[in-house]
């Protein structure tokens, strides 16, 4: 296999589907497990190697941002080698690695077998300079829940020494991010909270959703108090559609408003919370589920559509039939503000088409048939509830569709909902 340089100190095989580089600025970057990550699940017969070399009188830190491989004993299928010479370590499974620190020059070796396909990585390699004190070989405490620093120690004694601690444990998995594969149907997610009931400053949550394939993941809030500021960039939590933050960013939340529900359009979704270290709040309680029968249903007073897997510049996939049915508060309707749309075209819209009836089921009109490019025109409901349905053949596909629907109050007759069938010319 063939080393290319890629910039001054990083170097990485030009094996076609294995992941290159991205530098961010000159002392930091991300390494992909594979081409196309974040979309595809990594291939089978890899073998990948990368070489870190930094610049003198520097170290390196690789940080797990993702990590999802296949899980094996003593990592003898596929497995992620890393090596400074001095210490070879092997990871696989789905448990994310803590961060590792090198003295100089680390080498990073993917290999895959001929069966199971997973997630891949994601890591980011930092150079540093370490600071003075505790030159040579020491210990150091952090907490991982503050990711703060508790101390570093050294000693004279060469064979080591005994350090005593007390450990307490938090219930569950998902404290501070974790990979949860959803076996059960529903499930939930906090943050670690101090004794005065608030979440801990300097928090980086990294959470990754995964359920079984088909299913859908939508995430519904119970409590939510973050510290607000403009664009949320202070505390805030982020969702993406995908398995990583290279996937589409869904929606971005702080402040005290209880959020609407959170849809992932296909079985993972990446969910990411952080905090600053000025003010705190009491934090999130949400619940997790998949949904796999025919109808999706989204109960919440505003929120994002999207035909499965939009991302607004490739098109969906064949052979699709997803139906959702969104249901406010009662005595009040519904109003669907198109964003995007684009489909396959055909006079009567028989091939890939979006319809939407209102009402429940048993008791439906149709408000819209739409196939084609033109964005259809608003529609409002006269019932609290309404019913999408998309459909798509095995031939010609398009982007698809993203609207936002909100609740509005019933107010009669002043809204009249045209009745359209093949609309989108």
């Amino acid at each position: 296999m063939k080393l290319v340089r890629c910039n001054r100190h990083l170097y990485h095989c030009t094996f076609p589907e294995c992941g290159t580089s991205s530098t961010i600025g000159k002392i930091s970057g991300l390494i992909k497990s594979h081409k196309g990550f974040g979309t595809t699940l990594y291939p089978n017969k890899l073998n990948c190697t990368w070489n870190i070399q930094p610049p003198t009188a520097y170290k390196v830190k690789l940080k797990f941002l993702v990590f999802d491989l296949e899980n094996s004993t003593s990592c003898s299928k596929d497995n992620l080698m890393i090596s400074d010479g001095r210490k070879r370590q092997d990871f696989c499974g789905p448990a994310v690695p803590i961060a590792i620190t090198t003295l100089s020059n680390v080498q990073l070796t993917f290999t895959t077998d001929e069966n199971t396909e997973s997630l891949g990585f994601l890591i980011k390699y930092t150079y540093f300079r370490e600071p003075k004190g505790c030159h040579y070989d020491y210990l150091s405490l952090h907490d991982v829940v503050t990711n703060q620093p508790i101390g570093k120690y050294t000693s004279s004694i060469h064979h080591g020494f005994l350090y005593r601690v007390r450990i307490s444990t938090c219930s569950g998995n998902t404290a501070c991010g974790s990979v949860l594969y959803l076996n059960a149907s529903t499930g939930s997610i906090t943050l670690p909270h101090q004794l005065n009931g608030e979440y801990f400053p300097n928090l980086n949550c990294q959470w990754l959703l995964v359920g079984e394939p088909g299913a859908n993941i939508i995430v519904n809030f119970e409590s939510f108090h973050l510290e607000t500021s403009t664009d949320c960039k202070k505390d805030y939590l982020t969702f993406y559609d995908g398995d990583s933050e290279v996937s589409r960013m869904v929606a971005t939340f702080c402040g005290k408003d209880l959020p609407a529900s959170v849809i992932a359009t296909a079985n993972k979704m990446f969910i990411k919370f952080h905090s600053d270290q000025s003010i705190e709040g009491k934090g999130i309680i949400l619940q997790y589920l998949q949904m796999t029968p025919d109808v999706v249903e989204l109960k919440s007073e505003s929120g994002i559509l999207t035909s499965i897997g939009f991302t607004g510049y490739t098109n969906y996939s064949p052979n699709l039939k997803c139906q959702w049915q969104i249901t406010t508060t009662p005595g009040k309707v519904l109003r669907l503000i198109f964003a995007d749309f684009e489909t396959e075209y055909e006079e009567s819209c028989q091939y890939d088409h979006v319809e939407f009836w209102d009402g429940s089921s048993g008791n439906r009109t149709i408000l819209g048939k739409y196939c084609g490019i033109r964005l259809p025109r608003d529609i409002t409901t006269h019932s609290n509830t309404v019913y999408v349905k998309f459909v798509s053949d095995g031939a010609v596909s398009g982007i698809g569709f993203n609207l936002t629907y909100h609740t509005m109050e019933n107010i009669g007759n002043l809204f009249h909902v045209r009745i359209s069938i093949n609309y989108c010319h």
